[in-house]
């Protein structure tokens, strides 16, 4: 199982963060990775691993869910493409 950790770049210089759990057959969007501007709110994407108590924590907080279908976006969007470590 891998796991990783996106954070999510405001425009308000507020950060947003979030895991996903990946097993290790599933397709992952490129990690580390940068993505540049996403929308008019989101300057910036950011990814990279981490382990699966750093991705409990995150998965608790009330903003993650909200984010969910843009990091859905980013992995149909690099779908084919195995992450590297």
């Amino acid at each position: 199982m891998r796991y990783v950790k996106y954070t999510i770049h405001l425009k308000n210089n507020r950060k947003v963060e979030l895991a996903r759990s990946y097993r290790n057959a599933q397709r992952i969007p490129p990690c580390p990775f940068r993505w540049g501007k996403m929308s008019v709110d989101i300057v910036a994407v950011t990814s990279e691993f981490c382990d699966f108590k750093e991705k409990a924590k995150l998965w608790r907080r009330s903003d993650h869910a909200f984010y969910e279908p843009l990091i859905d976006i980013l992995e149909a969007k690099h779908n084919g493409k195995v992450c590297g470590d």
